[in-house]
């Protein structure tokens, strides 16, 4: 079984152990309810952490309960490329994250320079 396929499996039995229904977790999770059924029905073709962390909370389960089947992990091999593709979507954050100080950074270098131009 493919590891978002399985993810989803795992969101939709807990959902359905805590009671909720659909329209119900998109409550809770903030979002719009067509959103959230994205989630459930694999349009949404992939889950970062931050979201996989507010499904986990809400369902008052860790993010592990959602990735682990009853007492067996998922296959070794899944788990690592789940897990590698989160870290590039951190690092794609991280960069954009830095291209963005770095940005401010020059344009605020750029603006006391003119300042001082315009001073002396």
């Amino acid at each position: 079984m493919e590891t978002n396929e399985f993810i989803r499996k795992q969101i939709r039995l807990f959902r359905e152990k805590a009671g909720f229904s659909q329209s119900e977790m998109a409550v809770q999770l903030h979002m719009d309810e067509r959103n959230y059924k994205r989630i459930e029905s694999g349009e949404k073709k992939t889950f970062d952490i931050d979201l996989l962390d507010k499904i986990a909370t809400v369902l008052r389960v860790t993010v592990t309960d959602l990735i682990t089947e009853a007492g067996s992990i998922m296959n070794s091999e899944e788990m690592k490329a789940y897990y590698r593709r989160i870290i590039i979507e951190q690092k794609k954050i991280i960069d954009s994250s830095r291209k963005v100080n770095d940005d401010l950074y020059q344009l605020l270098f750029d603006q006391i320079k003119q300042q001082n131009q315009r001073q002396g």
